[in-house]
């Protein structure tokens, strides 16, 4: 009979699947404040010391180096799937979330403070304190090292991106993070780096307006830079 094993990655104690086939997995355990009594990834050939760079996936590294299946699943941070068909349910969200037992995430409290700390950042002065204060709460509930002015040339703004960049992993922010800060040349490739200053203010960075939402407003006009293309 075949294995299947879907890990559980967990950074801090919570209500947790643990009967097969599900299995608990404590991530950077290696340089975590306290043991959760979770398997670790620490054991056999592993990156949990890397954890804070690698999130989740020291997880997957562990599996794929000491975990013997023939499938393996993984449960990101206290998100399930429901196998049951009686929760599968149209929850709005179209058949594409039917099967996801979760919210919809829109605002997450560390999206909130990594947000103003980007704003006391950017006020300078007497609000750089607020700002790293900011960045190390965040910091302080991954068991992060706390900000140093040695990280990145002494570039707060740029360290309270990279927190971003990593707090919300895979939720769809860095790429607006990136636009909002100005940061196209230096974390986006190939063609975004050859777009002028003018293209940039011309919206040649966000999607061009359907054509179907022109029949609902008349009024509304295309964005200048795809004006130019249609």
């Amino acid at each position: 009979m075949s294995k299947t094993v879907i890990m559980v990655c967990a950074h801090k104690r919570d209500a947790c699947l643990a009967e097969p086939p599900y299995l608990p997995v404590q991530v950077g355990r290696a340089i975590a404040r306290e043991d959760l009594g979770y398997t670790g990834d620490d054991s056999g050939e592993n990156i949990s010391a890397k954890n804070r760079n690698y999130c989740e996936l020291t997880a997957q590294y562990w599996a794929w180096k000491n975990e013997e299946a023939d499938y393996y699943g993984f449960f990101h941070y206290r998100r399930y799937l429901a196998f049951d068909p009686s929760l599968n349910k149209d929850d709005g969200w179209g058949k594409y979330w039917r099967n996801i037992n979760q919210n919809k995430i829109w605002w997450r409290l560390a999206d909130i403070i990594l947000l103003r700390a980007e704003c006391r950042a950017r006020l300078g002065g007497e609000y750089v304190a607020g700002a790293i204060e900011d960045l190390n709460t965040i910091r302080r509930r991954a068991n992060a090292k706390l900000y140093s002015s040695s990280e990145y040339g002494g570039d707060l703004r740029y360290a309270i991106f990279k927190e971003r960049e990593k707090e919300l992993l895979m939720e769809g922010y860095r790429y607006y993070d990136v636009i909002r800060n100005g940061y196209v040349r230096t974390e986006l490739e190939e063609g975004f780096r050859k777009a002028s200053d003018q293209d940039f203010i011309d919206g040649c960075f966000f999607n061009a307006i359907g054509s179907g939402a022109f029949s609902k407003n008349t009024l509304m006009r295309q964005n200048s830079y795809w004006l130019r293309y249609m």
